[in-house]
């Protein structure tokens, strides 16, 4: 279990813990779903999307707007995750 599964587990139990808290208007209650919710947004990016599966292994490339900047790619265009050393490799 990665760390993020770990907390998404801890915030769940403690989320759970509330139950006896109104399902609305609780401020703690609607704090641990958004976390909860942000956690498992950032466990699917890490994850990567079918952009970065498809084009694994192709190094990253800058490109020219306006023919004036030239701009690294250093995430994902689809999804944001993060393209390490350079390289597009899961």
């Amino acid at each position: 279990m990665s760390e993020i599964e770990r907390a998404i587990a801890h915030f769940e139990e403690a989320l759970h813990a509330n139950e006896h808290a109104p399902a609305e208007g609780c401020i703690e209650c609607d704090r641990k779903r958004l976390v909860i919710a942000a956690l498992r947004e950032k466990a699917a990016r890490e994850n990567g999307c079918e952009w970065c599966k498809e084009f694994a292994g192709i190094p990253l490339r800058g490109f020219t707007t306006n023919g004036t900047q030239s701009i690294t790619v250093r995430f994902c265009p689809n999804c944001g995750k993060e393209m390490r050393n350079h390289d597009r490799q899961s």
